[in-house]
């Protein structure tokens, strides 16, 4: 017989530093992220809309306007996602 108690095991929220490496993964080498690349991210933290998540991830991050994450702009994309709140599945 399972006895099931409702509380599930902790879950660990990726770090920032886990988040950064996971974006720049998906850099195609140029230094700027396109909302192409920064879905490609979402995807890999299985964000249920990735390209949603990619367009509102452009638009808390880039402060010049130019529709790309430069890496001047890189920090606040990771804190986007951050707070977001994924984990290490």
């Amino acid at each position: 017989m399972t006895i099931v108690t409702g509380k599930a095991a902790p879950v660990q929220r990726l770090s920032k530093e886990h988040i950064r490496k996971l974006i720049l993964q998906c850099d195609n080498g140029d230094a700027v992220l396109t909302n192409q690349e920064i879905k490609k991210a979402f995807e890999k933290l299985q964000a249920f809309w990735p390209g949603y998540r990619a367009r509102k991830g452009v638009a808390a991050a880039d402060h010049n306007r130019d529709g790309l994450v430069s890496m001047d702009e890189l920090d606040d994309l990771i804190n986007y996602v951050y707070e977001l709140g994924y984990s290490g599945k």
